[in-house]
């Protein structure tokens, strides 16, 4: 029912393993779990292929975690019926892929329709917001993390149409536990970007009203002023974790003020943990 499978040796006969795990495949219809770890190494063409090619076998997958998944194999996750929890690495091109696809395509809407947890990584933020924008998902928790490199920050702009994707798909309704972050937590160019402003870029955001914890930690200084924070307390009345860029930074300025704190604090009554800006 479980299956993890992890290349971390540099020896690996592949011919052996791949015919190995396809027996594993054949004769493990109710396959439940399975992780796929490449820790050290690339896991052989050949084996990752065969795995590839038996994920729409398994009907009975619940949970699927795999470090780096082909745009096409996605699309077979989106199909399987008992799917509820996925973690995986987008591929930098799947923005351009899914502009590939016909217009009508034969996914079926919803896709990933039992799936409540997704974690997925991509390298580019575009990557991100098309695989939000294409599927129409009712997640409880979702956690996006960005590995894009210093050259290629997301902008103010770019995160907002983030946001515009995910307040698109039905998760407004069911979201409960939303994390955007970068990876590594070099942030000696946040400085130099343009900031975001506030209620404008996280605006989109608000739409999820059951929100219980929002994490935010990206390459980007934030600007709140007192009317963000009144928006987000009468907006997420539940929410008990709020972390905006828990190491910073936050830009000096008199944009937030104790008042505007006080009341954001009176009015979350569920808040325990909370780190707003730079103490």
């Amino acid at each position: 029912m479980s299956l993890q499978i992890s290349f971390s040796s540099a020896y690996c006969q592949s011919q052996k393993l791949e015919s190995t795990l396809q027996i594993s495949f054949e004769n493990c219809p109710s396959l439940k779990h399975i992780s796929v770890r490449d820790e050290r190494l690339p896991i052989p063409p050949n084996v990752s292929d065969g795995l590839k090619r038996s994920i729409s076998r398994l009907q009975s997958l619940e949970t699927i975690t795999w470090d780096t998944l082909e745009s096409e194999t996605i699309m077979s996750l989106a199909r399987l019926p008992a799917l509820i929890g996925a973690t995986f690495n987008l591929q930098p091109n799947f923005s351009t892929y899914i502009q590939t696809l016909p217009p009508r395509s034969p996914m079926p809407r919803p896709a990933f329709s039992r799936v409540r947890t997704l974690d997925i990584t991509g390298y580019n933020l575009a990557s991100l917001t098309a695989f939000v924008d294409y599927f129409t998902v009712c997640l409880e928790n979702l956690k996006i993390t960005i590995r894009s490199s210093t050259g290629s920050l997301p902008s103010a702009t770019m995160f907002q149409c983030l946001g515009t994707a995910l307040s698109s798909s039905s998760s407004r309704d069911t979201l409960r536990n939303l994390t955007i972050r970068h990876q590594d937590t070099d942030r000696f160019h946040m400085y130099n970007l343009r900031p975001l402003a506030g209620t404008c870029e996280i605006g989109p955001l608000l739409q999820f009203h059951r929100l219980e914890s929002l994490t935010l930690d990206l390459h980007c200084p934030f600007i709140f002023n007192d009317a963000t924070l009144l928006a987000i307390s009468d907006t997420w009345p539940n929410i008990s974790t709020l972390l905006i860029n828990r190491d910073g930074p936050w830009l000096p300025s008199a944009y937030t003020t104790p008042s505007g704190l006080i009341k954001l604090l009176e009015r979350l009554r569920m808040l325990g943990l909370c780190c707003p800006y730079d103490t």
